[in-house]
């Protein structure tokens, strides 16, 4: 899916099934070739943050891409998800490389379909009834 007005890095997205023997070990040996240069210093940083559960960066490099390729995942999205993955009130969340994955595909699931997450609904709930509260004049 990709999402019109968004603007997007162009890189050459892999086509499936056809990698040379030489790409394949290259991607393997150095997964962020996969990503465009302007993606992989965002991709290293998440990495590098959550090397203790990640031993490899290839299933990271490997689903952004499918992400940025398949689904129009976008560089600005992909930024504000690892930056807020990243930062200290979520970042010790998480205990397993699973948990991680689940974490960041909700995230980027969110972003491509302009979705919010349950608990920024629930955390507008709040607010709208807080609002609505005090203009009946309720504490």
């Amino acid at each position: 899916m990709i999402i019109a007005n968004q603007p997007r890095t162009v890189a050459r997205p892999v086509p499936q099934g056809t990698l040379s023997a030489d790409q394949l070990t290259r991607f393997v040996r150095e997964p962020l070739t996969q990503l465009a240069a302007d993606w992989r210093l965002p991709v290293w940083d998440f990495w590098a943050h959550f090397a203790h559960l990640l031993p490899t960066q290839l299933p990271l490099c490997t689903q952004i891409r499918h992400w940025r390729d398949q689904d129009g995942l976008t560089l600005d999205m992909l930024r504000s998800i690892l930056a807020a993955m990243m930062s200290a009130a979520e970042s010790g969340r998480f205990n397993f490389a699973s948990d991680l994955f689940t974490d960041l595909g909700r995230r980027v699931s969110f972003a491509l379909t302009g979705a919010i997450s349950p608990e920024a609904a629930r955390i507008r709930r709040i607010q709208a009834q807080r609002d609505a509260a005090e203009r009946r004049g309720q504490p």
